[in-house]
């Protein structure tokens, strides 16, 4: 870039006449930035003066860094504003630069870094300015320059070009904002560093490194990176830092270190002539500091130099506020309005609706709805989008239009702004009244949005600024029953809380409920009208509300909590829901829970335990009720947010916070169990078959003779087996049409050891087989038949008692159609429509013991393959001669296998034994819902230890676990034995009974892995292992809910209140596992203390301390009926 000493002069000289022009403007107005204007005009004036011109004139290169930063301050700020030729704005950037970096770069490349610096600084001159869109295009344009020349200069590995590449990317300037690229160039320029007197330079990108982690949210990666700036104490680190404490980021919360870094800050400023970003920052963050500390005269006076010196947008918006309602500084409207403006100019939205809001005051609606519509059109701002709705509703400054509003109230109550949805629920309310037709569906909206709203205002008390006017609107639907019952003690207490925190209108309420408590007989109506009393009467009320106070809260003496939640517990057991509310939502009794913040949770808890057990109750006897059901919900969200809100105030490595952590996500868990969604899995896997198998189903004639010569002869056994009515009639209508119809499968092969070697077994079902096609069948049952599954056809029959009965159609594998029979590459059948007859289905069964026949109007059994011969030599075969083929079709065959030898203590047969070990690799074919059918019938009390052993020596683990295997070492292997050898003497009667407690011994292992090694909090170290589990095996969201709560119960160290039956169940199951892994690391330890001293159980997570004390309070110690909960079966 070639330089003209007399060109530079010119520039300086043409700067100099625009500056002094300016500053006469400047002195004239009367503009709240004005004295620092013209502090800083000045000063370049004398600079251009007294040091530029004279420099320029001698040519000389000395000029002293520090005046050249005060003009390169001065002219970043001014420039655009100045309105100089462009040609002339380069120049002078160049001239400054030129000087300012003289010191640092002593090659030829100052020039190109000099040109990008300017063209940066011309860029943030008008996004400065930015009072139009054309001011952010130049901008924009400009910053695309410096970008170019920046990425240049950055391939050769200049550090200033890095670290300003990293810079645009984090702030968007010229480029899309990409914090990820960011951190890549910060990274660069830190890494660039190569020598001391670099290393100061380092310090910006750390900080900016840092502050960039902090709004990702990786706290502790934005502390490590300022560590070593901190020790060289620089001021930008101790920024950022003091920000981290103030909140509690990636630190405890300590608003005392929080100051003291600010202050360090502060005196590090050697000149209030140039402002640093971080410095603005620090001082921003102390002013809100200062105000939630109530110290409002302090943060007024930062809030006021910011302003002033700053031109920032927040600092004015804060001012207002304090001007507007009078907080360190006198009460002022107009200030209020002047300051709003400022930071309006700037598109500060806060502002601009502050401002509209003002304006509202003031009875300008017009211009009120002109600043809401600008700031929806800046942002999807909800506040903006309800205070429209509210114009358009009223017609003020608009023309009235209730559709228009009602659109503006739902992208607000959308975004859950809670005065939208209350608005909402109004309207709809009174549409419930003048819409006769369909006043019920208004009616429910209304009371679905009132429950919104509820929930929207509980999550507003913790503001500051909004929880006055949370606790009045959360009052008055308590008054008056909107989305809840009638609950005026609650009420009152909220109306309380609003009057205390100024809401002056709170005091009216509390004395219409007063009055109306003190009646001998309240109104059952919504609205009530208080009558003129005299002030005599007034006593007499206030005497006669006193005398009437319910006994159940004592005044000399009053219950402790688990006493309370004894007697609560006893009402909701006897079914007297409204009687057990009642008696635990009274004001005295709510004191008692107020001492900590554990009772507080416990006592939420409780009242949402008795909704949900109330509407469980209800729906039990099919008196559904939406009103309990979302009653229930937003109950347990109240726990959820209290211990939110509670774990603000508990630091991270807190015992505590583990515990309030668990209890948020059980009570979620809770909550979303009130309506559990479930899926069949069998539409799981007709859902994946027809992804693999898409092809529509075609049926062949079925071939009821064939060539004796080639027909199987099958051994006949005469035998008579027990059928039920439903079977007898499926039966007789199948052959009444002339079907050949037969019972096949496991029914035969259960029955037959049990009536000749008395085995103990459950038979469940019973599976019939014929050779009429799926849609044949049927067709014979209409309106209570279905056909499933594309990849074997068949159809369920439900029965009038609801037993389901499946109906099978015998198959052919000779068939060539590849429309009717496919596999896949490995072999593995993916569709089979390929209908035969007996002869050709036989042996397709899976292991001899289950191709057995049996023809009820005979009496006869029909063995083809030697199966009963296998029953009687506990023999487990394949039907097919090649085992691995057999494999191959179906290799769930193999788990089926494992269980059959498990149930019935039968031997594998060795070609057998060997084809499972080596395809067990193709499991990882079968879709996962059917390997979750499967291990739920491996896992039955009965066998599941046994399965468990066979699994482990066949290496299957992996298969239904996942990496989560990987965790079970030979100590884990024995623990696990000894729990299932406890639970096999249960004695379950239904195998899901007991699924989710042995799979959360399974999992525990991998649990304690994820726990030491990655410090995570139990829920999350439940939820990675839970989640790779789900990889291999679908587990139906009820199943992965009451895994995850028994373990989150087994790992929470105190438990809460449970009154409902079901998290009495899952509070069972934990803490029978917790005593389990107890017994069964004292045996381990006893086994091996002589070889290896003494052992140390690693399987267990309770420490040693915490094995002493029931893990829930001895008033929720279970009795023997409770207990049968355990053995029945499961919902």
């Amino acid at each position: 870039m070639p330089i003209n000493i007399n060109d530079l002069r010119d520039a300086a000289e043409t700067l100099l006449t625009a500056s002094k022009n300016k500053l006469e403007k400047v002195k004239k107005s009367n503009n709240i930035l004005a004295n620092a204007q013209t502090e800083q005009l000045q000063e370049l004036t004398n600079f251009i003066t007294i040091t530029l011109l004279p420099a320029l004139a001698e040519n000389q290169k000395d000029i002293k860094n520090d005046s050249l930063k005060k003009a390169m301050q001065t002219f970043n700020e001014f420039t655009a504003w100045l309105a100089l030729p462009k040609k002339i704005q380069n120049k002078i950037y160049f001239i400054i630069r030129l000087y300012k970096d003289k010191d640092v770069m002593e090659k030829d490349t100052s020039a190109p870094l000099c040109t990008a610096h300017a063209y940066y600084d011309i860029g943030h001159a008008y996004f400065t300015k930015s009072n139009s869109s054309q001011d952010l295009n130049n901008a924009h344009r400009y910053f695309q320059q410096a970008y170019i020349g920046y990425q240049k200069l950055a391939k050769e590995g200049y550090f200033e070009a890095l670290y300003m590449m990293g810079y645009l990317y984090e702030k968007g300037l010229g480029i899309k904002q990409d914090n990820d690229t960011a951190i890549f160039w910060y990274k660069k320029a830190i890494l660039s560093i190569k020598n001391e007197t670099y290393k100061k330079f380092g310090y910006p990108a750390q900080c900016k490194l840092a502050n960039i982690y902090v709004k990702q949210k990786h706290y502790k990666l934005a502390i490590d990176q300022l560590k070593n700036a901190i020790k060289d104490h620089d001021p930008e680190a101790y920024s950022i830092l003091g920000y981290c404490y103030q909140y509690g980021l990636g630190v405890e919360k300590n608003i005392k270190i929080a100051s003291t870094c600010y202050e360090k800050v502060f005196s590090s400023l050697s000149t209030t002539f140039s402002i640093p970003e971080y410095y603005m920052n620090a001082k921003f963050n102390y002013a809100l500091l200062l105000e939630e500390e109530k110290d409002y005269e302090n943060s007024a006076k930062h809030y006021m130099y910011l302003a002033q010196q700053a031109n920032m947008a927040q600092a004015h918006y804060q001012l207002g506020q304090l001007y507007e309602r009078g907080l360190g500084v006198p009460e002022s409207k107009e200030k209020a309005l002047q300051a709003y403006h400022l930071a309006a100019l700037q598109k500060e939205p806060r502002a601009m609706i502050a401002k509209a809001k003002l304006y509202e005051k003031l009875k300008n609606y017009e211009m009120a709805a002109t600043l809401y519509q600008e700031v929806t059109r800046l942002s999807d701002h909800t506040e903006a989008r309800f205070r429209l709705g509210t114009l358009y509703e009223s017609g003020q400054g608009v023309k009235q239009n209730l559709q228009t509003a009602i659109e503006y109230y739902e992208l607000a109550a959308g975004q859950e702004y809670a005065d939208a949805t209350f608005q909402l629920a109004q309207i709809y309310e009174k549409n419930s009244k003048s819409d006769k037709i369909n006043s019920k569906n208004w009616q429910k909206k209304a009371n679905n949005s009132y429950l919104d709203a509820y929930k929207q205002y509980s999550n507003l008390i913790e503001h500051p600024i909004e929880a006055a006017h949370a606790y009045f609107r959360l009052a008055l639907m308590l008054q008056f029953g909107k989305g809840n019952h009638v609950n005026y003690p609650l009420a009152l207490q909220y109306y309380q809380k609003a009057k205390e925190l100024g809401y002056k209108i709170a005091a009216d309420q509390i004395k219409l409920i007063q009055l109306n408590q003190g009646r001998k007989k309240l109104s059952n109506k919504n609205k009530m009208e208080p009558k003129k009393i005299s002030p005599q009467q007034e006593n007499e009320e206030d005497k006669t509300e006193q005398d009437t106070k319910t006994t159940d809260a004592p005044t000399q003496k009053l219950p402790t909590p688990n006493q309370v939640i004894q007697e609560f517990s006893s009402l909701i057991l006897k079914k007297k829901f409204d009687e057990a509310l009642n008696y635990i939502q009274q004001e005295s009794i709510a004191t008692v829970f107020k001492k900590n913040v554990l009772d507080e949770v416990k006592y939420l808890w409780a009242i949402a335990d008795g909704i949900s057990e109330k509407f469980q109750h209800c729906k039990n006897t099919e008196k559904i009720s939406s009103t309990l059901s979302h009653q229930a919900q937003e109950a347990f969200n109240e726990v959820i947010q209290f211990a939110k809100n509670a774990l603000k105030n508990i630091s991270a490595t807190s015992p505590d916070y583990t515990q309030f952590q668990s209890i948020i996500n059980l009570a979620e868990l809770e909550r979303d169990n009130i309506y559990p969604h479930k899926l069949e899995l069998s539409n799981v896997i007709a859902t994946h078959e027809h992804q693999t198998a898409s092809l529509p189903v075609q049926t062949t004639p079925i071939e009821k003779e064939i060539p004796a010569e080639s027909k199987p002869q099958p051994i006949i056994y005469r035998h008579t087996f027990p059928l039920n009515d439903n079977a007898n009639a499926i039966l007789k209508t199948l052959t009444q049409v002339g079907a050949i119809a037969m019972i096949h499968g496991g029914y035969i092969r259960d029955y037959y050891l049990i009536d000749q070697y008395h085995y103990t077994l459950d038979i469940n079902d019973v599976d019939i087989i014929t050779d009429f096609p799926p849609e044949k069948i049927a067709g014979l049952f209409p309106n209570r038949s279905e056909v499933i599954g594309n990849r074997f056809p068949i159809v369920i029959v439900t029965c009038d008692n609801g037993e389901i009965i499946q109906i099978a159609t015998f198959r052919d594998h000779t068939v060539t159609n590849n429309n009717l029979l496919q596999f896949n590459e490995s072999g593995m059948i993916i569709k089979n429509s390929a209908y035969g007859n007996l002869y050709s289905d036989f042996n397709l069964h899976d292991f001899t013991i289950n191709a057995l026949y049996y023809h009820p109007n005979e009496a006869i059994i029909l063995d083809f393959v030697g199966g009963l011969t296998d029953l009687e030599s506990k023999l487990i075969r394949f039907t097919n001669k090649d085992p691995v083929e057999s494999i191959k079709e179906d290799p769930l065959r193999i788990l089926r296998g494992i269980r059959f030898a498990a149930k019935l203590n039968f031997s594998l047969e060795p070609s057998a034994k060997n084809a499972m070990k080596t395809q067990r690799h193709l499991l990882s074919q079968v879709h996962p819902a059917r390997l979750y059918l499967e291990t739920i019938k491996l896992f039955h009390p009965r066998c599941a230890l046994q399965s468990f052993r066979l699994m482990k020596s066949f290496n299957l683990l992996s298969f239904i676990l996942g990496s989560n295997a990987d965790y079970l070492d030979k100590q884990q292997h024995q623990m696990i034995e000894i729990l299932l050898q406890e639970n096999s003497n249960l004695n379950g009667e239904q195998p899901s009974t007991h699924y989710d407690f042995i799979m959360s011994a399974l999992l525990l292992s991998a649990i304690n892995a994820q726990l030491a090694r990655h410090k995570l909090i139990p829920y999350l170290a439940i939820d990675r292992v839970l989640a790779e589990l789900q990889h291999v095996i679908y587990l139906p969201e009820e199943v992965s809910q009451s895994i995850k709560t028994i373990l989150l119960l087994h790992l929470l160290p105190q438990h809460i209140m449970i009154t409902s039956n079901k998290m009495k169940m899952h509070l069972y199951k934990a803490t029978l596992l917790r005593e389990w892994i107890v017994n069964a690391d004292k045996k381990i330890a006893s086994k091996s203390v002589s070889k290896h001293g003494k052992l140390l159980p690693r399987f267990s997570l309770i420490q040693e301390n915490q094995k002493k004390s029931p893990p829930y309070p001895t008033s929720l110690q279970m009795n023997s009926q409770e207990k049968s909960f355990f053995n029945m079966r499961s919902d």
